[in-house]
């Protein structure tokens, strides 16, 4: 589980800057997608778009440790 989570590490640093601070503040630190809206000065809409984009981004990047990746985003 280590790996993968290097790889998602590695995966997510690569992203536009805006679309790693919204998928790292709403996976990594917990955050509701309204307050990294407030915290990014962006509509809720926007951050919903950065946060689809970061994760078929990072689908696409992560394809060969897909499953893994799907477990990680759904245990956060």
């Amino acid at each position: 589980m280590e790996n993968i989570r290097e790889k998602i590490e590695e995966a997510v640093s690569q992203l536009p800057e805006q679309q790693q601070k919204a998928f790292r503040m709403k996976r990594f630190d917990g955050k509701k997608t309204k307050d990294v809206a407030e915290i990014m000065g962006l509509s809720i809409k926007t951050v919903e778009m950065h946060l689809s984009k970061a994760t078929l981004n990072l689908r696409k990047n992560l394809k060969d440790y897909l499953p893994s990746f799907l477990l990680f985003l759904l245990l956060k």
